[in-house]
This record gives structure tokens, sequence and C-alpha cells, in this order.
């Protein structure tokens, strides 16, 4: 698949991805994951991850992760309850669009102007 400025992969932990890693690691645009997806990043399961979010304890694993690693994904806070994290960054986006990760990464991927967003892993 080439890469597509205009496309973002969208990962969710439901184990329907599993039947989709082909695709997933030959996937060329931007990867955004929602909570424990930095693990699949870790283990070279995934090939890249460009921003993330969930809940503040996923988050706070993330971060430790990331800084341990000196990885470059963002991770985005979306709940008063992450925005304390120290090394996140607020995901800015009207708290009316802001809910689950699944959903919130779909608002902002609309937001910023993705004409393509691909969702594996919700279910």
């Amino acid at each position: 698949m080439p890469l597509n400025a205009n496309s973002v992969l969208i990962l969710g932990n439901g184990t329907s991805r599993l039947q989709h890693m082909d695709f997933i690691q030959n996937w060329k645009g931007e990867i955004w994951g929602c909570n424990s997806v930095y693990k699949e990043f870790v283990n070279g399961i995934i090939p890249r991850l460009n921003a993330i979010t969930g809940d503040k304890v996923a988050l706070k694993e993330a971060l430790r992760i990331k800084n341990e690693n000196k990885f470059t994904y963002t991770v985005w806070s979306r709940s008063p309850r992450t925005h304390e994290l120290p090394g996140t960054e607020n995901i800015n986006l009207n708290s009316d669009y802001v809910y689950d990760s699944g959903t919130t990464l779909v608002c902002k991927a609309l937001i910023d102007g993705y004409e393509k967003i691909y969702l594996v892993g919700f279910d």
C-alpha cells in the first residue's frame, strides 16, 4: 500500500485485528492506537506507532515505555484524568467529540482532514 498522507489507520485492542496483520504490517501511512496497542509496537507486531490515546493506566505505561526506549509516538490525553500526566499532549478536541478512545481518534482524524480512515480491531 503506498504512503498516503490523507489516510490513517486506527487500531483498537479487539482480537479481530489479528485477522488483518498483513494489512497492518504493510501499512505505509500514520498509525494511531488505543490503550494497549503500544505493546504490539514494542513487540514488533505493528511496524510503527505515531500516536496513542486511552485510559490513564494505559497512558502511564505507554509514557514509561516511550521514555525508556526513546520512542517518538505522541501520547494524547483526552480527559482531565490524563491531562495531568507529564509527557502527554492534549488531544485538543471539543468535549462533544471526546468519548471512548476509538471514537475520539476517529473524530480527531475527521477534524484534522484525513480523507480515508481505516479501523481495525474494534470488536
